[in-house]
């Protein structure tokens, strides 16, 4: 290989490194500051009372350095507020990493966003970069769920040993219970919750009659268990039951776990 060969392929590996370090698809000399990392929320989800760090990352793709970058970590909920501001010096391609502590998240919903150079002070390639994605944190003392055993179930008049199968006919019983489980490291944990609850037959609402009936009281570190009258199907098929529990978000930090299915199959020869 000759020397103007090498010098062809130094020309690409360099011009491969400059690429790897601007945004993606971008010239050596983008021009850009934006938020190349979170903002995130350590625990992930809080209880009430417990500080609870944010941390968020501010990018400079450009290849000359930027000196008094300014960001600002907003409270997007109500009550909206900007939580704390600062600036960042940046080498060429650097980053900064930010942290925010909140000493004391109080119950519901909260949201952040990061916005770098709020005020528009760099001329940037992109403006429309300059906020991050929204954090979602939501803060509560218990989690709301479905109790394992017995889980739920739906029972018709004819089911049970040597009794036959769920006839189409036969208005039956949907059970389950409501569990309201503290976290160890609640400061004001409440005494019972009430619990609103809603059952939909494959997709469509279903009139039903519940002891006890919506919302559901249910007391801290206890459970609730409920019986629902349901009407009969009519007919043949597969049947869906879903139910979902609907506290008020600022009381349950997992709603990953309110919803549950209970499938019934009713034969054609019932």
């Amino acid at each position: 290989m000759g020397l103007r060969s090498y010098f062809c392929t130094g020309v690409v590996l360099f011009a491969l490194v400059v690429a790897a370090c601007s945004s993606p698809g971008e010239p050596f000399a983008y021009k850009d500051v934006k938020v190349s990392f979170g903002p995130s929320s350590t625990p992930v989800q809080p209880v009430i009372g417990q500080a609870t760090t944010i941390r968020f990352t501010v990018r400079n793709t450009w290849n000359q350095p930027l000196t008094g970058v300014a960001w600002e970590l907003r409270q997007t909920s109500a009550p909206a507020a900007t939580l704390v501001s600062g600036t960042t010096d940046l080498i060429a391609f650097g980053s900064s990493a930010q942290e925010f502590v909140i000493a004391s998240p109080t119950a519901g919903t909260h949201t952040y966003t990061v916005v770098v150079d709020p005020a528009n002070l760099i001329a940037e390639q992109d403006e429309a970069n300059n906020t991050s994605s929204v954090l979602t944190t939501l803060v509560a003392d218990q989690d709301i769920a479905f109790g394992a055993a017995p889980a739920p179930a739906v029972v018709y008049p004819a089911m049970g040993v040597g009794m036959g199968s769920p006839n189409a006919a036969d208005a039956p019983t949907l059970t389950f219970n409501i569990t309201n489980t503290v976290n160890a490291a609640q400061l004001a944990p409440a005494a019972s919750i009430s619990v609103p609850f809603a059952i939909t037959l494959n997709g469509a609402a279903v009139a039903f009659t519940a002891t006890p009936t919506s919302p559901a009281a249910v007391p801290m570190n206890g459970t609730t268990a409920v019986s629902v009258a349901l009407p009969a199907t009519g007919s043949a098929g597969t049947f869906v039951y879903t139910i979902t529990l609907s506290p008020v978000d600022g009381d349950d930090n997992n709603i990953g776990n309110n919803t549950t299915t209970v499938t019934v199959v009713i034969p054609a020869s019932s």
